[in-house]
């Protein structure tokens, strides 16, 4: 009778263990997700400083951000489908100590932020548009972006950000008329998208 009893009790106690292991893991991976928010941002609003990095591009969609926010544009329904507020998470910064390096994988369906001064980065993964906190690790394998194109006068252009070679020989890139969030577009080729329309 004894030895059941010991038994009985031994098993409550790693139940009881093993059910609160569980509990305290899967509350701190509900800490570490962060509900995204959007940004208000406005057409007459600057550009800032750094102006917009575009930090990927495909035939269907484009990704970039600046202080002002982080934005998924589709390039399809010439819609900004997702886009996160940068600030809540210090992400804001685009120069200094606190600058946020931004990373896209090559199928850009994950952002990487990294606030350089911090060991932790955040994840956003679009397709379930889930924001997470975690460890910083370096991505293996981004999306590789080239320089702006020099040779984009044509136009006109107050500023070209960053650009992309396609197999089809264009090149895409972001640029504007002026330094308002208005006058932004992406070209690709001989087309232009008004981005904040």
């Amino acid at each position: 009778m004894k030895k059941k009893t010991v038994r009985m009790v031994t098993l409550a106690v790693l139940s009881f263990l093993l059910i609160g292991c569980a509990k305290t893991e899967e509350s701190s991976a509900k800490k570490n997700k962060i509900e995204p928010t959007i940004p208000k941002v406005t057409t007459q609003q600057d550009v800032g400083a750094d102006m917009v990095m575009l930090d990927f591009a495909s035939d269907d969609k484009i990704i970039f951000h600046g202080y002002f926010g982080l934005f998924v544009y589709d390039l399809n329904t010439e819609k900004i489908t997702q886009s996160i507020d940068l600030k809540p998470i210090n992400c804001n910064f685009t120069q200094g100590d606190n600058t946020c390096v931004v990373t896209v994988n090559k199928d850009g369906s994950e952002v990487n932020l990294h606030p350089i001064s911090s060991e932790n980065m955040y994840v956003y993964k679009l397709d379930d548009n889930t924001l997470e906190e975690k460890v910083y690790i370096e991505m293996s394998d981004p999306f590789k972006m080239s320089a702006a194109p020099t040779d984009i006068n044509e136009k006109n252009y107050s500023y070209v950000s960053g650009s992309v070679k396609f197999s089809d020989g264009d090149i895409g890139y972001l640029a504007g008329y002026d330094m308002t969030l208005g006058s932004l577009r992406y070209v690709r080729g001989d087309k232009e998208y008004f981005i904040f329309k």
